[in-house]
């Protein structure tokens, strides 16, 4: 198992690589997408994957470019603790236990292979036989080699706007065609009126890549104007077989934590006046489905009688996306409090968020309209308490919308009486959640990798 150690170690990437043996993991410190604690232990997260990526023996992923499997040499590392703890910091029980759980899993040896990046998010194995990784904070795409680490290039990104916990340079994915356009798509937030007030916005740009300098030039804009905001950006995106781009929009934060008066949109969908005008508002929570040019494609669905970008909504969250030989796209999302998803793409699908979190089950989850009373700003945001008056709640089976497709498998979905204030974590009570916060997926030869923060 390699590691790449961000500087802040708050790794919130995407993991694509050719080779499925590559593992990454880092603390992940965010009030939001909380990790597992010693009830879901990391060796029952790893059983789970390998007895999941069973059922998918039949959704074997090709790899880049039709290239035939290749035997990647051992990572040569440096001799020291994988996962050290800085001397003012002090681990939770929880945290002790997956980390010693996983520095001694059975069949998993850990080195580091790259560090001092900063907050890497998405990675990458290039058609160059190199670790592609765009550098959220750092507004950079590095190249690492896989074998010693060697950091090969790194490659600034122009007017990306960086200043919150999710928001600066997102995803990047390689044109098919690469070996012969040089083209890379990058996803980045940006500030559309660079004056006194931010105006958080989020696009998609085609650079040409330049192998003789590391350098990028000749951007375009596939689109531009799409929310962004400090939180749930997603900003995933992957060309599936068909030569389209796929992209993930989260639902921005929104009904919860600093923007819990917000309304969440991930159900909303765009009226055919929005999309001739370019108004993406709509798009919040949803994954797109675009020419490499930014046009629409005509066999897009029409969902609510328009046609535009979408092609599945009801989305929190996707951290992951990846493309299965039958064309088939999947994706990792995070849940709530509990139920991570993972998600089989369905045209014109509806995944339920923010009425269903995982399973229509009634089991934990319910939603707390937060945005609705007027007196909103008055109130405390605490999503483990009973909703104070005013704040509409609404159970999972009032959601009857006839084209929910349900998640493949979550991780985990608990009983309606779990208690979720019972934990040793203390201020970090997310930690100890029903959750592993999957960043990423990738479809192996023999299992489903997702991975996890410890």
């Amino acid at each position: 198992m390699r590691l790449i150690q961000s500087s802040n170690c708050k790794y919130d990437g995407h993991f694509d690589l050719k080779y499925p043996f590559y593992i990454l993991l880092c603390k992940y410190y965010s009030h939001d997408e909380p990790n597992p604690d010693a009830r879901f232990n990391l060796g029952y997260v790893v059983i789970t994957l390998a007895l999941f990526g069973l059922i998918l023996l039949s959704v074997i992923p090709t790899m880049f470019y039709g290239s035939s499997t290749m035997i990647v040499q051992p990572a040569v590392g440096q001799p020291e603790d994988p996962f050290p703890v800085p001397s003012n910091e002090t681990l939770t029980p929880a945290q002790r236990s997956a980390r010693e759980q996983l520095l001694k899993q059975e069949g998993f040896s850990v080195n580091v292979l790259a560090r001092n990046l900063s907050a890497p998010l998405n990675i990458l194995y290039g058609p160059d036989d190199t670790l592609w990784i765009t550098e959220r904070i750092g507004k950079n795409i590095t190249r690492i080699d896989p074998i010693n680490g060697t950091k090969l290039s790194s490659t600034p990104v122009l007017n990306v706007h960086q200043s919150a916990a999710q928001d600066g340079l997102l995803g990047m994915t390689f044109d098919p065609n690469f070996t012969n356009t040089h083209h890379i798509y990058v996803a980045y937030t940006y500030d559309e009126d660079p004056g006194e007030e931010l105006d958080r916005r989020t696009k998609i740009t085609r650079f040409t890549y330049d192998p003789a300098t590391n350098t990028i030039s000749e951007p375009m804009d596939l689109i531009s104007g799409v929310s962004g905001s400090s939180d749930h950006n997603s900003g995933r995106m992957t060309f599936g077989p068909d030569g389209k781009l796929y992209y993930t929009i989260g639902d921005q934060g929104k009904n919860q934590l600093a923007l819990f008066c917000s309304n969440n949109r991930a159900q909303h969908l765009p009226t055919a006046e929005q999309v001739a005008a370019k108004n993406w508002t709509a798009y919040e929570g949803k994954v797109l489905r675009m020419n490499p040019d930014g046009s629409i494609p005509d066999d897009n669905p029409e969902i609510n009688g328009v046609k535009s970008h979408i092609y599945t909504y009801g989305h929190r969250n996707a951290q992951g996306i990846s493309v299965g030989p039958n064309g088939d796209l999947y994706i990792a999302e995070h849940g709530d409090n509990s139920d991570d998803e993972i998600n089989r793409l369905q045209v014109g699908g509806n995944y339920g968020w923010p009425y269903v979190s995982g399973y229509n089950d009634n089991k934990a989850y319910q939603y707390y309209n937060w945005s609705a009373p007027e007196n909103c700003e008055d109130l405390t945001f605490n999503d483990v308490a009973p909703a104070p008056p005013g704040v509409p709640v609404r159970n999972e089976s009032e959601f009857n919308a006839p084209n929910f497709v349900p998640p493949i498998q979550t991780f985990y979905t608990v009983e309606s009486d779990y208690n979720f204030t019972n934990h040793t974590c203390g201020e970090m009570a997310s930690v100890c959640y029903p959750t592993v916060a999957p960043s990423s997926l990738r479809l192996s030869l023999l299992v489903l990798t997702a991975v996890l923060f410890t």
